[in-house]
């Protein structure tokens, strides 16, 4: 990992630099120019576009952050199955990041 990206503390803050280095685009705008990845979001009344990074934050890291720091086990799995699912689409827009970047790249025989 870069030093750059270590220096950032939130998790927002390292989705923001991530994109930036993979696209032209804002995170937002590189999820709403991919027709598969606009529809997708649609699944997930509580991702914003716009607020992406910050949802992301929010409603994966937050919890995970409870459980890991503060020994809260009290989520249900309706919560867990949701964190996940989210966690998963933003594991799908970062794998549509990297075949972006990949495309842009100088193919060497």
């Amino acid at each position: 990992m870069p030093a750059g990206l270590r220096k950032l503390r939130r998790v927002k803050k390292f989705l923001k630099a991530v994109s930036e280095k993979m696209s032209p685009l804002s995170l937002d705008e590189f999820v709403k120019q991919s027709p598969e990845l606009a529809m997708d979001i649609l699944r997930f009344p509580s991702l914003k576009l716009g607020q992406l990074a910050d949802n992301f934050e929010e409603l994966v890291f937050w919890p995970r952050n409870r459980v890991i720091h503060f020994a809260n086990i009290g989520h249900s799995e309706e919560e867990a199955k949701r964190c996940l699912s989210i966690a998963g689409f933003g594991l799908d827009i970062l794998t549509a990041l990297d075949a972006a970047k990949c495309l842009t790249l100088p193919i060497y025989p």
